[in-house]
């Protein structure tokens, strides 16, 4: 079978879109399906995204391409003679274009949206948003041999956008081989100053809520003055916002704003984190809470993160997104230390069971088998 993943930016700090099609096409590989991933050429960011992708077990399988101005999606995906498009998120021309040119030659195709159809996405931007569906976005969706969704939750958001559609209810998924060998504190040293610490891993942006947990550590750090609280993530328009805020609760020398953080760093981090905290405003399915979980954190989130399963299985501490709250969770965890190495058994078995990439990828090939026609290989100029 020969598979086409589209996405809009293989950049790592785009977040949980990147990390998934990287990791879900490497899965599809190993099952000896021919991978094709595509995306637009990242410029300045090349050697970001090269040493991302380097970091991706089996990627050495995955026919990776970049589109630039004299080489389109459209000609690459021709040349490529896929049985399926798979493509990761919606709004953007690219992918418009890619998926009107599939419906018309019959190609079978798969959307994730990865959480942009949510009430809370379509929230954002509203105006804009509403007249992308009703020119071409929602009559895609509808044609979409299935859209792929995280869970449940996501399910019904998006019944409220399209109906008529098959869905397909998968989950994000990690490869836990990357978090298995530990690391110790050497490649994190210069981070931590051997303090011990609380973890914020996300693009500090409005929706990942940094300031949620700030104002959260604000309410402890008195009763635990040898902890501080790490930011680590790329700048998502709230790095300025976090400062002033650390700055103002006088917080300076506990709060370290570390900026972006991959690699064997970002696991040892993982690693030897007290705990992850994530106050998110909305998540479909956060790759940075599995993970935590495969790492062998315990975590704090709030409703809004979609991750029932992980406080079912006593490895989290689900929170209101306000500080007081999110501080008494976090007050709990930094008191029990029992508490927080029964939540890291529970969270790494947790992902071994239901999240691992391996299996994943191979229902994804299932999924595509089961929408793939026998039919020409003559297709139209796009």
């Amino acid at each position: 079978m020969r598979i086409a993943h589209l996405i809009t930016s293989l950049d790592p700090a785009q977040g949980g879109p990147p990390a998934v099609a990287t990791r879900l096409a490497s899965a599809q590989a190993s099952h000896a399906a021919a991978v094709t991933l595509l995306a637009s050429h990242p410029q300045a960011r090349f050697d970001e995204v090269r040493k991302s992708l380097a970091q991706v077990r089996g990627m050495d399988r995955v026919a990776v391409a970049f589109t630039s101005p004299g080489r389109d999606a459209i000609s690459v995906l021709r040349e490529s003679n896929i049985d399926v498009l798979h493509v990761h998120g919606l709004w953007q021309p690219q992918l418009l274009f890619a998926l009107r040119w599939a419906d018309r030659n019959g190609l079978p195709f798969v959307i994730t949206p990865h959480g942009m159809l949510s009430a809370f996405s379509l929230s954002q931007k509203p105006v804009r948003k509403r007249l992308a569906l009703a020119l071409g976005w929602r009559k895609l969706l509808g044609r979409a041999s299935y859209l792929h969704v995280l869970n449940d939750i996501e399910a019904a958001d998006l019944g409220k956008v399209t109906a008529a559609v098959r869905l397909a209810v998968l989950p994000n998924g990690i490869d836990t081989a990357e978090f298995q060998t530990q690391l110790g504190e050497e490649p994190i040293r210069e981070l931590t100053a051997g303090r011990r610490y609380v973890l914020f891993l996300a693009r500090l942006h409005h929706i990942k809520a940094p300031d949620l947990a700030v104002d959260a550590f604000a309410t402890v750090a008195q009763a635990f003055p040898d902890v501080d609280l790490i930011v680590a993530g790329p700048d998502g328009g709230e790095r300025h916002n976090v400062f002033e805020r650390v700055a103002r609760l006088g917080l300076g020398a506990r709060v370290k704003v570390v900026g972006a953080i991959y690699g064997a760093a970002k696991v040892a981090l993982l690693q030897n984190a007290i705990c992850v905290i994530q106050p998110s405003r909305h998540e479909a399915q956060s790759i940075t809470l599995l993970e935590a979980l495969a790492a062998g954190a315990p975590l704090i989130v709030t409703p809004e993160c979609n991750f029932p399963e992980a406080q079912a299985a006593g490895a989290a501490i689900v929170a209101p997104g306000v500080p007081d709250r999110l501080g008494e969770a976090m007050r709990a965890m930094l008191s029990d230390a029992q508490m927080r190495a029964a939540s890291a058994e529970r969270g790494r078995a947790l992902v071994a069971e239901k999240y691992q990439w391996p299996h994943i990828g191979r229902r994804f090939v299932d999924l595509y088998r089961s929408c793939v026609p026998a039919r020409s290989a003559s297709f139209t100029a796009a």
